[in-house]
């Protein structure tokens, strides 16, 4: 993320309260189009994660189309391992993605 584009960190913040962070950038691989690069998000309260996940994931995205001229946003999405040994993302997280229009694989 230090590659000297445009990157920008934000307070995710919702009716004057701090919800969360995020950061994000151009993405400078994309020769088609204006693409943006959605690196980072994170909530400060973890036990009400399915509740904030939706607001934050919107907050985010508004402010992504205000702020950036692009035609598409691109993620990371971490991955751990389960119990059995399975990687796999959080469940929560991927639904309210799923919802917000994200394609995921």
């Amino acid at each position: 993320m230090n590659e000297g584009y445009e990157k920008r960190y934000y307070n995710i913040i919702k009716d004057h309260k701090v919800l969360g962070m995020t950061a994000f950038h151009s993405d400078p691989s994309s020769k088609t189009e204006p693409r943006v690069m959605l690196r980072h998000f994170s909530m400060m309260e973890q036990e009400y994660q399915s509740e904030l996940l939706p607001d934050i994931i919107a907050v985010i995205l508004d402010n992504i189309w205000k702020l950036v001229y692009c035609t598409s946003v691109k993620l990371e999405l971490l991955f751990v391992a389960d119990s059995n040994g399975k990687w796999k993302a959080n469940d929560e997280i991927r639904k309210a993605l799923l919802e917000a229009g994200f394609k995921l694989a």
